[in-house]
């Protein structure tokens, strides 16, 4: 398992490139063919590896809806108090918005607004979690800090996963869009306490989502 991972890193392996065979990674590790692919139908389970039946194995994109639903999973099972993890989002989105108000951009503040009006054609609820978490990352993207921005995606594919456990929320398109729009014009008057204002309000006026325990 661990091996294959740093093959990977090793070899500067990049979301497409191809693994080796099954046979090839049995003698790259002296291991038996069981112990290959237990490591690898481990790594997909983590969204590092795509098993590809007839095909091969491929190093993926990272996929952090699988990240949250076993991190969903963990929190339930232990009962945590989801006010905690609340609290914990609005202070990392808080802590970032200074960062993002100094290096927003007139492109940025644009695209964002297409992607506010975007919300009016998305019709499926999958459709309208799209156009938020684009809106997010967007947002996001303007800290120019990688580890932030994955942080950031872990997080907001968390509070998805929550929503959708309790499912009986419908996202109403109308709402959602002045709330996107308020956070917007906040960023763009480059007004850091009103922007963490909205962030607050916006993450507490969705407590019903989160009553998982």
């Amino acid at each position: 398992f661990d091996g294959i991972k740093q093959y990977i890193d090793d070899n500067d392996m990049h979301p497409g490139d191809r693994l080796p065979t099954e046979q090839e990674l049995e003698s790259i590790f002296n291991v038996s063919r069981r112990v290959i692919r237990e490591a690898l139908k481990s790594l997909e389970a983590l969204g590092i590896v795509k098993i590809k039946a007839g095909d091969g194995v491929y190093v993926s994109e990272f996929d952090y809806s699988k990240l949250a639903r076993h991190f969903l999973f963990s929190l339930s099972r232990e009962g945590v108090n989801f006010s905690d993890v609340q609290e914990a989002r609005i202070l990392f989105e808080q802590m970032v918005l200074e960062q993002v108000i100094d290096r927003l951009e007139e492109s940025t503040y644009s695209e964002l607004e297409r992607i506010i009006d975007a919300m009016d054609k998305a019709e499926t609820m999958e459709e309208k979690l799209a156009v938020d978490l684009a809106f997010h990352h967007t947002i996001m993207g303007t800290v120019k800090n990688p580890i932030l921005i994955e942080f950031s995606a872990v997080i907001r594919e968390f509070f998805i996963r929550a929503q959708q456990e309790v499912d009986g929320s419908e996202i109403k398109t109308e709402v959602e869009k002045q709330k996107h729009r308020r956070l917007l014009e906040t960023l763009h008057k480059r007004d850091l306490a009103a922007a963490k204002a909205v962030i607050s309000e916006h993450i507490t006026g969705n407590q019903e989502y989160f009553e998982l325990c």
